[in-house]
């Protein structure tokens, strides 16, 4: 148990910030002070929380059985009081800003490596129901790391639970699925969740199931292929005829469709009214059995939207309309990524 005074936190610098407090480094070591430390913890019937301490002596008690993730390994007290956790300081970049600058190669791996690492944690009772992009390290190393697993998201029993496991195993599909086929960062679940509310689709193609098993995931991993083909479509200029065209690509091709929007300025109404404007779009492509593949918003004065999309993917093949109507073959190549 590390005992620390106020005024020893003051004097350092805070690296990082989250729903539940506030991040240090010292030397090797994480520590993060809790902005309500001595707060009730979050109760609702399905997942019943565990307080701070409990929770955290769960995970200390499970630390060496743990061998893919770095658990807490001390608590914090600030003048006497539980105060916060200290964990391993990790120098990376969050898998959310990682997903439009690595090739899919590395992508796959990546993912490949995120369900041993779950996998193990829920084979030892840590059932992670928050395993989002924002939680996840990719390390200078080139390591995967789970981080944040001490808070209250993190379900800890001493016996085994599948329903938190098919839990834990749903909140990575999902967050598997954003990293491999979403690049923009307005995901498409926001115009899924519309357009489902009047139709009954989904933008993600594997469906809208609320429960997936580990090898089930390897697999979608698997049967994602680098040799991508994508039909850009400029929502600002659909049509009849390009939306019969991109009907028959969904029908007869593996092309995958992409809705595409240039903002005239970066302001929140721009973005609101570009949000709506695609709403609309694919609620017109839904109606004629066209599910988009992704979404590309282009902000203002921004020239590289297209290129981090191709990037993204690790892919050199793509169509897009002419004025006249006419589709048209283009090849772009992905920027060759190397690791700091």
């Amino acid at each position: 148990m590390a005992e620390i005074k106020t005024d020893v936190i003051k004097n350092l610098d805070i690296v990082a910030t989250g729903a539940y407090g506030a991040v240090y480094q010292i030397g090797d070591d994480m520590y993060k002070i809790y902005f309500h430390p001595q707060a009730k913890p979050y109760r609702e019937k399905l997942f019943p929380r565990l307080s701070w301490e409990r929770r955290i002596k769960r995970l200390m008690h499970r630390r060496l059985q743990i061998s893919h993730t770095d658990l807490i390994h001390d608590v914090i007290n600030i003048d006497h009081k539980f105060s916060g956790v200290i964990g391993t300081f990790y120098s990376g970049t969050r898998l959310l800003n990682v997903k439009s600058q690595v090739p899919f190669t590395i992508k796959k791996e990546i993912c490949y490596t995120l369900i041993q690492n779950i996998k193990e944690l829920t084979d030892h009772h840590i059932y992670p129901l928050d395993c989002s992009l924002c939680n996840i390290i990719y390390t200078d190393q080139g390591e995967v790391k789970v981080i944040d697993l001490d808070d209250e998201t993190t379900i800890v029993t001493l016996f085994k639970k599948p329903f938190y496991e098919r839990q834990s195993a749903y909140a990575l599909k999902r967050t598997i699925m954003s990293f491999l086929d979403g690049y923009h960062q307005y995901p498409c679940d926001w115009f899924t969740h519309q357009i489902t509310r009047d139709f009954d689709t989904s933008i993600y193609y594997p469906g809208n199931k609320r429960y997936a098993t580990y090898e089930e995931i390897a697999e979608y991993i698997e049967g994602r292929s680098e040799e991508m083909v994508f039909a850009i479509c400029d929502i600002e200029r659909l049509n009849n005829t390009i939306m019969a065209e991109l009907k028959w690509m969904a029908d007869k091709t593996d092309i995958h469709i992409v809705p595409f929007i240039k903002l005239t300025n970066n302001s929140e109404s721009a973005m609101h009214n570009a949000k709506m404007r695609i709403y609309l779009a694919i609620k017109e492509l839904a109606k004629m059995g066209i599910i988009p593949f992704d979404i590309i918003i282009e902000k203002a004065n921004n020239t590289t939207a297209l290129a981090d999309f191709f990037t993204s993917y690790n892919t050199i093949s793509y169509y897009t309309f002419d004025h006249n109507n006419k589709l048209n073959y283009n090849e772009y190549h992905f920027k060759t990524y190397k690791k700091a």
